[in-house]
């Protein structure tokens, strides 16, 4: 259905529905399918069958394998369920990676539910390619690799662990790359509200883009405060900058590409 400037679907999992632009051939070339009822080109969540349903089982996987992790003891059991969660996860991401490339070898047909009284142009048919979710699938195969390292970890320690730096030049160049980027990400927020304040006539507004980069501002706030803080310095100053970066990869997907939320920002589905 419609409403406030976009379009919104219900059930993503149940009906099967993908976040893809549609595509279709002009000529000789493939273009994007823009909705001329909007004041905006825009996406629109389009079926793609079997996607939803293993996203979701995908999503599942990698929930209990966090958690696992998050509560890892050293110990053979531990990292013995550590080892079938982590390939488990990986064979499920592959398979969204599969299912994803499916659809895009096959150039797999769609129709648009609910634009009955709305002129799209061009006309069907409409399809979906890489073109079509070139972010989604790009983290999709940067999903599969960090989770290939991950697993042949878990498998070899001792030849991964060989071929690394020690850990100590590992959080120090860390902790020296997130502090130049929490620097960075100040002056960010700073010459942002500037330009809000000169482009729309006020400072902040709790823009969905607005607030994801604060969100990324305080994480890595949180970072370096228990980098210097006794006793919170070590392995759980490094899980919160690891949490840092998935909420760098949210804030992009979720905010630019209008995934998670639609606002002034929402500039990548254009």
């Amino acid at each position: 259905r419609h409403g406030h400037g976009c379009i919104i679907v219900d059930g993503l999992f149940l009906e099967q529905a993908y976040y893809v632009k549609l595509l279709s051939v002009a000529g000789e070339q493939i273009i994007g399918v823009t909705n001329m009822a909007q004041e905006k080109a825009s996406t629109f969540m389009v079926p793609m069958p079997g996607m939803g349903y293993v996203l979701m089982a995908a999503v599942l996987v990698h929930g209990i394998l966090g958690i696992t992790l998050l509560f890892w003891r050293n110990t053979k059991a531990s990292a013995r369920r550590a080892t079938w969660l982590c390939v488990i996860s990986f064979l499920s991401t592959v398979l969204c990676l599969g299912v994803a490339s499916f659809h895009d070898f096959s150039k797999t047909a769609i129709t648009v539910a609910g634009t009955e009284g709305h002129h799209l142009s061009p006309q069907a048919p409409w399809f979906i390619s890489f073109t079509s979710h070139p972010w989604s699938f790009s983290l999709l195969v940067m999903v599969v690799i960090i989770e290939a390292f991950l697993m042949l970890y878990l498998l070899y320690p001792n030849i991964i662990t060989a071929k690394l730096p020690e850990v100590g030049m590992l959080e120090t160049a860390s902790y020296r790359a997130i502090s130049l980027s929490f620097f960075l990400m100040t002056l960010v927020l700073i010459t942002g509200a500037l330009w809000a304040h000169y482009a729309w006539g006020r400072y902040w507004a709790w823009d969905p883009k607005e607030t994801g980069a604060l969100a990324i501002w305080l994480n890595y706030a949180i970072f370096l405060h228990t980098k210097r803080t006794s006793g919170l310095s070590g392995p759980f100053s490094s899980v919160i900058g690891i949490v840092g970066f998935f909420v760098i990869i949210i804030g992009f997907l979720g905010v630019n590409l209008g995934l998670f939320a639609d606002g002034l920002h929402t500039y990548g589905n254009n």
